[in-house]
């Protein structure tokens, strides 16, 4: 399995880490694709098909959701399918899949109850955390086919 990730990105090296070594305790490789500009990302696919990787995840932020577009283009140009950890039209753009947290409505919510109650006045550790419920998991079905991927009919698909 290859991971996407931007090495100048702290939370992709602390998320890669992580992964790395709960891989690790599952025989599964991870094949790094550094990726710190679009210029960048071809070049990643490439290397990661060489070192027989099968399947890849992208690490969510900004410096990977601005691409994605670029992404889902090279993963179907290098027949190699690329899910990314981020909503935001990923599947409508040709990627595969997206496996993540739709974190929009959470920088509204955050507004909402946590910015307007200090602007107010509240201390913050008076007030609730905020955080994700659930996980979303949404594939484009006719792009998981041309990968040769079954997709099971109850899946989420656009």
């Amino acid at each position: 399995m290859a991971v996407l990730y931007n090495p100048q990105n702290a939370t992709h090296v602390r998320l890669l880490s992580e992964w790395t070594e709960l891989a690790g305790k599952r025989s599964v490789r991870i094949v790094l694709m550094p990726v710190v500009k679009a210029g960048d990302i071809d070049v990643a696919v490439k290397n990661a098909i060489r070192q027989n990787a099968q399947i890849a995840i992208g690490l969510l932020g900004a410096d990977t959701y601005a691409p994605r577009k670029n992404i889902a283009e090279s993963a179907s140009a290098n027949h190699f399918p690329i899910a990314m950890d981020t909503p935001g039209g990923y599947t409508q753009m040709g990627g595969v899949a997206t496996v993540g947290v739709d974190i929009v409505p959470l920088y509204r919510k955050g507004t909402l109850d946590l910015m307007v109650p200090m602007l107010r006045g509240k201390r913050p550790s008076d007030l609730a955390w905020i955080g994700p419920d659930k996980v979303t998991v949404k594939v484009n079905r006719t792009v998981a086919q041309t990968f040769g991927l079954t997709v099971p009919v109850d899946a989420a698909v656009e």
